[in-house]
């Protein structure tokens, strides 16, 4: 009884999700903010655990399609269980590759290396534990089955904490590079209290490996309850900081330096920087070079329609350039991320919906709509205190 009223709860718990998931969606559609990985993470979660939980219910009161699939089927019922096992923490491997891209352009290929070889070896031992008892036809292999399940749970418990403890690492640098502010400091205090849960499942996973059990075979201990609950409010935490704040997703503490506009003539036409008294970036010499580049890259790959240079990296700066019809737009900065390239390329294309008669006229826009336009698509970006040249 004890155990079903867990699944009830956790049952209701998935609805956590679901909630959630929709306010994100609303909240990152009506904001502009729009980010997949994150929006897929929450769904997912939530049928992953309804249907564990609707599962389990039913296959322990005996009553319901699961059931059925239990005692007809069982094969399938070992593959669709093992499925909710790996699904239901899903949102922690979303979460975390939405870090990596807050923090990089791509996946740290170490930790990605790291995260593949664990799934396949967990998955790998659950198809085989499954593939075992679709073969068994004596007890003396129920031990094969068991070691299988066991080896797979440790391997998954150990993929989670580390993408946990690698989550909790960019959070602390996003924390420090923002100047420890507190939305930051939420975020990687949400993942400490998730660690907790992974670090619960880690000893709990030894322990079977050592003692033994089947898949799906939870015992619900006051330490797992407490862990579970340290699970759940961390992810209310984190998700409750972007739901409520969607900006704080395209948060980029980069150290923007200039963001430079430049016509289809290549010239630069609008600048926008720190200390611009003491600026080293030249806008017309930086025009210059960008379009003497792109001839060169025309005329060395004629072939190729519309091949221009977007990425230039020095020792100390990168310069990230994207183009359209009639604008280029070039970002100065120490480092880039994933979001900082998609806000670049929302406000040109923005940009390039306005009239651009403007633009072929050889002016632009007033500056103080085109400040607002940048407060709109870099809102952490301190525009007021930025000049233009």
């Amino acid at each position: 009884m004890v155990k079903l009223n867990q699944e009830i709860v956790d049952l209701y718990g998935s609805f956590m999700f679901l909630v959630v998931g929709i306010l994100f969606v609303y909240q990152t559609k009506t904001r502009g903010r729009n980010t997949p990985i994150l929006t897929a993470g929450f769904f997912v979660a939530f049928f992953a655990q309804f249907l564990s939980s609707i599962e389990a219910i039913q296959t322990q009161s005996e009553i319901g399609f699961f059931y059925f699939l239990r005692e007809n089927y069982f094969i399938l019922f070992f593959v669709i269980q093992a499925i909710f096992v790996l699904s239901i923490n899903a949102i922690l491997l979303f979460f975390w590759v939405f870090l990596e891209h807050l923090n990089s352009t791509q996946i740290n290929p170490t930790f990605r290396t790291l995260v593949l070889f664990l799934f396949g070896v967990t998955v790998a031992m659950y198809g085989l534990g499954i593939a075992i008892i679709g073969y068994e036809t004596q007890n003396n292999l129920i031990e094969a089955v068991q070691l299988a399940f066991r080896t797979g749970n440790l391997a998954f418990a150990l993929l989670l904490n580390i993408i946990i403890s690698r989550s909790i690492l960019i959070l602390y640098r996003i924390y420090n590079a923002t100047e420890r502010e507190n939305t930051a400091l939420f975020q990687m205090l949400s993942f400490v209290s998730i660690l907790i849960w992974g670090l619960n499942g880690i000893l709990v996973s030894w322990d079977r490996f050592i003692n033994g059990f089947g898949i799906g075979d939870i015992n619900y201990t006051d330490q797992a309850i407490l862990a579970n609950i340290s699970y759940y409010l961390g992810l209310l935490i984190f998700s409750g900081t972007i739901v409520g704040n969607p900006d704080y997703i395209y948060r980029l503490p980069l150290n923007i330096q200039d963001i430079v506009f430049l016509s289809s003539y290549g010239t630069a036409i609008y600048g926008i920087g720190k200390n611009v008294e003491e600026k080293s970036l030249d806008e017309q010499l930086l025009a210059g070079f960008v379009t003497a580049s792109n001839s060169f890259i025309k005329e060395m790959q004629p072939q190729i329609e519309n091949e221009v240079i977007r990425l230039i990296i020095s020792t100390g700066r990168i310069l990230r350039m994207e183009f359209g019809d009639k604008l280029g737009i070039c970002l100065v900065s120490q480092r880039e991320n994933l979001y900082l390239i998609r806000s670049i390329q929302s406000l040109l294309q923005f940009i390039e919906n306005q009239d651009t008669s403007i633009i072929d006229a050889g002016q632009f826009f007033p500056e103080n709509q085109v400040r607002a336009w940048l407060k709109k698509f870099f809102p952490y970006l301190d525009i007021d205190n930025m000049q233009s040249y």
